[in-house]
């Protein structure tokens, strides 16, 4: 570590100083790289009735290989919300765990 050190506070080592920089920014570039990975999706419904008392509720979970941000898009599409009529309505809430 002290060598590396030393080669790079060199004014003169500026061939080992552009190298420095160049592997710093290859890591940089990697960590930040898009993979595509498995992520769980979980959606929870609720059904609640007219006077918003909960008369049933649920939850499953699915798996999404993806990018985080496809992942939590794709997972977002369950989202749904809708008047199942005499006053009860469902609520669907989906997000990435």
């Amino acid at each position: 570590m002290n060598t590396i050190l030393a080669a790079l506070t060199n004014p003169n080592n500026t061939k080992m100083k552009k190298l420095f920089v160049f592997g710093a920014a290859i890591a940089l570039m990697a960590t930040f790289a898009s993979c595509k990975k498995d992520y769980t999706c979980t959606c929870s419904s609720v059904t609640k009735d007219a006077t918003g008392d909960v008369i049933s509720s649920g939850s499953a979970s699915g798996t999404v290989n993806d990018t985080k941000k496809k992942a939590e898009e794709k997972c977002e599409e369950g989202n749904a919300s809708f008047d199942a009529g005499g006053g009860y309505t469902t609520t669907t809430t989906c997000k990435i765990d």
